[in-house]
């Protein structure tokens, strides 16, 4: 069986295993990435289907569609953020669709403690 190193702590209370973080400042991040709210995720993942869409500017409109492009093509932020709505992934191929239809199903709505 192979040993795993415990939970390490530094002077600024923060806990740190493996991919995990937490401080008191930013709460539990995965691999740098904090859990996106899912209203942001909504909006990042589909953002025309934003009811004030329509009345935004095009240059706010334009932003909106580079942030799409900007989180999407990442696929570690789209991995760490199935894994705070407890959801396994691994980087690579489909992880944006997995993401997609979990916020779509509703089965991406909680934050998952086990």
């Amino acid at each position: 069986m192979a040993r795993t190193k415990p939970p390490s702590t530094s002077t600024s209370n923060s806990v740190v295993s493996g991919i995990y973080t937490w401080t008191p400042q930013s709460g539990l991040t995965i691999s740098t990435y904090s859990r996106a709210s899912i209203p942001r995720l909504k909006s990042i993942l589909n953002p025309t289907e934003n009811p004030a869409f329509e009345s935004k500017t095009e240059n706010a409109k334009a932003r909106a569609f580079k942030d799409t492009a900007k989180f999407c093509s990442n696929a570690k932020w789209v991995a760490a953020q199935l894994l705070h709505y407890g959801i396994p992934a691994e980087e690579g191929k489909g992880v944006i669709a997995e993401l997609r239809a979990g916020v779509e199903s509703g089965e991406v709505r909680t934050l998952s403690f086990s």
